[in-house]
C-alpha cells in the first residue's frame, strides 16, 4: 500500500484482516483494517462484504465518543478497500475469558455501564451495532470498554439482520432473537447482546451454547440460561435480575434505552460492598491526583500532597462549593503505608466513596469521591486516567535564581513549631486513635459473635446438638469475658470501659454508644443461652438429650424478647452490627416457639409431630403436581390443581404456627405456594389480570418460606418426584425471581393499555 506500511497482523474480523501499520506520512501507528474476499464468494456474496465494509467506515467516521475506537481514514489504496483506527493497547473482552481471567462482580457492573454509555450515544447518532460480542470490545490498559467493528451496524431500526445474500450476520450466540428470525433490530437488540456478554463475565459460561449453530438458534429464541447464581454465588441479586432483564425474549419486556441501562447498573453498583483489588497496576508516570468529573469542580485537576491533602470550604487544599452538607473542613487524604487513605472529618453531611458512606478507607485508581454534589476520581499512583488527557510530569525548564535575601529563621522556627505540635495532636486524637479504639473493639467482639452464631442459627432448636452448643458457648464466654484482660473477676458488663474512646478523641461519642451496644448485646445473649441451658427446676431433671422442655427458663427467656427490643441502634453504627441484633431476636423467638409448642424431634434430624397434617400436605402436593402436569391448559385441570395446593398450605399452616422456625414444613409449604403462583400466571391469560397480582402474593410467601431453608432440610422434605425439577432451595429461588419479573411486566403491559 503507498499510504501505509504494515507491521504485524493484529487478527481478523467478520469483514477483513486487522494489521499494525505505520502512516508512511507522518510515522503514526494505526490499526489498519483491509477488507479481504474469501476465495468461494459469488458476485452477490463479494458485493455484501463490500457494502458491509463500507457501512462499517460509515459508522466509524460518524461516531466521535471515548468509548468507541475512533476511526482516523478510510478510502482505496491500490484497489484495496481499508479503514485506519486508533490503536488500542489492551485486549478483547474474548481475549480476557480466555486468558483465563476472573471478573468480580463490581468490575462486570462497571463495563455494562461504559458499553451502555458509549451505545447510547451511538443510538442518538441513529446507529445500531448488531454485533456487541466478547470479540468486539476491547478493555484498555487503564479498564476503560472501546468497542470496535461497525461492519454490521445498521443506520435505521428497521435494517434486517441478514446480508443480501440471505445469510445471518453477527454472532449468533449473542444476537437478540428478533435478530435471528430476521425481525427488526433496534437499540433493544444491543442490550440484549451487552446482557450475553455480562453472563458469560458473572457465570463462567456462555448464555446460549450448542454443537452448531442451528441447536444455538434454538435456545437463543426459546430456552432461558441457568441462574447466574447457582454458577457463582457471590453475584448480588440486583445485578442477575439486571442482566434477566436485559436478556428478556420479548424486547418490550428488556429496558427500553441504553441510558435506562447505565441507570440501572449505577444504582445496582453504588449498592454493592465494594472489593479489594489487589492486582494493582504500577504507573510511576503519573502523579497521584483528584480530578473532577462532576460538580462546580469538574474538569480540575489537583496534585495530592506528599503528606496530608485537606478537603473542604474554608480550609483545605481543595476547596469545594459552600454547600448545607459540606464542612469548613471536611475530609483528609493522607500517604499510609499501605497506600493513599481518605478520612472523613466526622462530619454530618458525610464523605462517600463510590457510593457508600465511609469514615476511613483506603483509595483506588479510579476510585470516585463525593462530598455535596462534588465528584472527584483519583487517579494516577498505580491508576487509570479514564477518558481525559493523561497528565504528564516533565522537567521545569531551567531558570536563573538570584540569590535570596537573608531570611529570620528563628522567629519562623518558634511560631511554625507549636503550629506543627497542634496539627500533630489533632490528627493523632481525630485519626490515629479512633481507628484503634475501632479495630480494638472489633478483633475483641467480631469473631466471637460469629463463631457463636455460626451453630445457634443453623442447628435444630431444642435438640441435644443445640444445647451441647449453646452450653459450650456459654462455657467459654464465661471462662474468657469480654474485656477480661482488665483483671480477674471482671464480668461481660464490666469489659466496655476497656474500649471506651475519651472526650478528647474526635468521634468519642459513637465510638462509645457502639461499645456499649455490642455489649449489651452479648450480656442479653449470655442470659438467654444460660436460661435455655438450665436444668429443670421441677422434676430435677438434668438431662438435655430432649427438646426445649417448658420450665421456668420459658419465663426468663420471654422476658428477655422485649429487653432486646428495646436495644437503640446507634446511628452511623458498622453495618454488620446493625443487624446482630435481629439475629439475636430470631434465635431467641424460635425457642419460644419450639418450646411452647411441645413439638419434639427423635433424632435431631426432622420434626415430630402433627403427622397427620404432614401426611395430608404431602399428599396434596403430589396430587396436585400430577393433576397440574397434564397436557394443555384445560382450566377445570388448572383449579383442580390449585385447590390441592391450596390445601397443601392450609394443612401445613396448622404446623408452622405452632413451629415457626421448622425448615421441613417451610420447604414444602413454599414449594406449594410457587407451583399456586405458577397456576395462577397461566390462568391470568384467560381470567385476567388481578390473578397476576394474587400470583405475585404466593411468590411473595414462598420466598418468604423457602428463602432459610438449607439444603439438607430441603433434600429431607421434598418428595422424589419434585427433586429432578427442584433439586435445591436455590433453584427455586432463582424461578421465583424469573416468574415475579414476568407477572410485573404483565402487569405493566395491562396497566398501560396493552392488555
Amino acid at each position: 500500500m503507498k499510504r501505509y506500511k504494515i507491521i504485524s497482523e493484529l487478527g481478523k474480523g467478520a469483514t477483513g484482516v486487522v494489521y499494525r501499520a505505520i502512516k508512511n506520512d507522518d510515522g503514526s501507528t494505526v490499526a489498519l483494517k483491509k477488507l479481504v474476499l474469501p476465495g468461494h464468494l459469488d458476485m452477490n456474496e463479494e458485493q455484501d462484504f463490500v457494502r458491509r465494509f463500507k457501512s462499517e467506515a460509515r459508522a466509524a467516521l460518524a461516531l466521535k465518543h471515548p468509548g468507541i475506537v475512533g476511526a482516523l481514514d478510510c478510502g482505496l489504496d491500490e484497489g484495496t478497500f481499508f479503514i485506519a483506527y486508533e490503536l488500542i493497547e489492551g485486549m478483547t473482552i474474548e481475549d480476557a475469558i480466555k486468558s483465563g481471567r476472573e471478573f468480580a462482580p463490581e468490575e462486570v457492573a462497571d463495563l455494562i455501564i461504559q458499553t451502555a454509555d458509549a451505545l447510547s450515544y451511538a443510538h442518538r447518532e441513529g446507529v445500531v451495532h448488531r454485533d456487541i460480542s466478547p470479540g468486539n470490545v476491547f478493555l484498555t490498559d487503564e479498564g476503560k470498554v472501546r468497542i470496535a467493528d461497525f461492519g454490521v451496524a445498521g443506520f435505521t431500526s428497521s435494517t434486517s439482520t441478514t446480508s443480501d445474500s440471505g445469510s445471518i450476520v453477527g454472532t449468533p450466540g449473542f444476537m437478540a432473537p428478533e435478530q435471528i428470525t430476521g425481525g427488526e433490530a433496534d437499540p433493544r437488540s444491543d442490550i440484549f447482546s451487552i446482557g450475553c456478554i455480562a453472563y458469560e463475565l458473572l457465570s463462567g459460561k456462555q448464555a446460549f451454547t450448542g454443537d452448531n449453530i442451528a441447536q444455538i438458534i434454538h435456545r437463543v429464541i426459546n430456552e432461558q440460561p441457568g441462574p447466574v447464581r447457582e454458577l457463582n454465588p457471590k453475584v448480588p441479586v440486583s445485578l442477575e435480575e439486571l442482566v434477566f432483564r436485559m436478556l428478556a425474549k420479548n424486547p418490550e419486556y428488556r429496558y427500553q434505552s441504553m441510558d435506562e441501562v447505565v441507570t440501572a447498573a449505577t444504582r445496582v453498583l453504588e449498592e454493592m460492598p465494594r472489593t479489594r483489588k489487589t492486582d494493582r497496576m504500577t504507573d510511576a508516570g503519573h502523579a497521584p491526583m483528584l480530578v473532577g468529573v462532576a460538580g462546580a469542580l469538574e474538569g480540575q485537576q489537583f496534585i495530592l500532597q506528599p503528606t496530608v491533602t485537606t478537603i473542604g470550604v474554608r480550609v483545605g487544599d481543595i476547596l469545594l462549593a459552600d454547600e448545607e452538607n459540606v464542612a469548613p473542613q471536611h475530609a483528609w487524604i493522607t500517604k499510609e503505608e499501605s497506600g493513599w487513605v481518605l478520612y472523613d472529618a466526622d462530619t454530618d453531611g458525610g464523605t462517600f466513596l463510590n457510593g457508600e458512606r465511609i469514615e476511613r478507607e483506603e483509595i483506588l485508581p479510579g476510585d470516585k469521591i463525593r462530598i455535596g454534589t462534588s465528584v472527584l476520581e483519583f487517579r494516577g499512583a498505580g491508576g487509570h486516567t479514564g477518558s481525559f488527557q493523561e497528565t504528564e510530569i516533565t522537567p521545569a525548564p531551567e531558570i536563573k535564581i538570584t540569590p535570596p535575601r537573608k531570611i529570620p529563621w528563628i522567629p519562623i522556627v518558634l511560631i511554625t513549631i507549636p503550629g506543627l505540635l497542634i496539627i500533630a495532636a489533632l490528627i493523632y486524637s481525630g485519626l490515629y486513635l479512633p481507628y484503634q479504639y475501632k479495630a480494638a473493639l472489633n478483633q475483641a467482639t467480631n469473631q466471637r459473635w460469629d463463631s457463636a452464631f455460626s451453630k445457634l442459627d443453623v442447628t435444630v432448636i431444642g435438640s441435644s446438638e443445640w444445647v451441647l452448643d449453646a452450653s459450650d458457648i456459654l462455657y467459654q464466654w464465661q471462662a474468657d469475658p469480654l474485656g477480661g484482660e482488665m483483671g480477674a473477676g471482671d464480668e461481660l458488663s464490666g469489659g466496655p470501659s476497656e474500649f471506651t474512646a475519651s472526650t478528647w478523641v474526635l468521634g468519642y461519642k459513637k465510638i462509645n454508644d457502639e461499645t456499649l451496644y455490642r455489649f449489651n448485646l452479648f450480656q442479653l445473649t449470655e442470659e438467654f443461652l444460660l436460661a435455655a441451658t438450665s436444668p429443670i427446676d421441677s422434676s430435677g431433671d438434668s438431662d438435655t438429650s430432649g427438646p426445649v422442655p417448658v420450665s421456668p427458663s420459658y419465663q426468663v427467656i420471654r422476658g428477655l424478647e422485649p429487653r432486646i427490643e428495646g436495644i437503640q441502634t446507634p446511628s452511623g453504627i458498622d453495618a454488620k452490627w446493625a443487624g446482630r441484633k435481629n439475629q439475636l431476636l430470631s434465635v431467641v423467638r424460635r425457642w419460644i416457639a419450639a418450646s411452647g409448642s411441645g413439638i419434639t424431634t427423635s433424632d435431631d434430624t426432622g420434626p415430630m409431630g402433627y403427622q397427620a397434617e404432614r401426611d395430608a400436605a404431602l399428599d396434596s402436593i403430589l396430587k396436585g403436581w400430577y393433576t397440574y402436569l397434564e397436557p394443555g391448559n384445560d382450566i377445570i385441570l388448572l383449579d383442580a390443581a390449585f385447590m390441592d395446593f391450596q390445601n397443601c398450605i392450609q394443612s401445613l399452616d396448622i404446623v408452622l404456627n405452632a413451629n415457626p422456625g421448622e425448615q421441613d414444613a417451610s420447604a414444602v409449604r413454599g414449594l406449594a405456594y410457587f407451583l399456586g403462583a405458577r397456576i395462577l400466571r397461566t390462568a391470568g391469560v384467560r381470567l385476567g389480570p388481578d390473578r397476576y397480582d394474587r400470583a405475585l402474593n404466593w411468590l411473595d410467601s414462598a420466598d418468604s418460606d423457602i428463602g432459610f431453608v438449607s439444603l439438607g432440610a430441603w433434600d429431607r422434605a421434598i418428595p422424589e418426584d419434585f427433586q429432578s425439577e427442584f433439586p435445591s432451595p436455590n433453584s427455586i429461588i432463582a424461578q421465583i425471581r424469573a416468574l415475579r419479573l414476568t407477572l410485573q411486566n404483565l402487569l405493566s403491559g395491562s396497566n398501560s393499555g396493552g392488555g
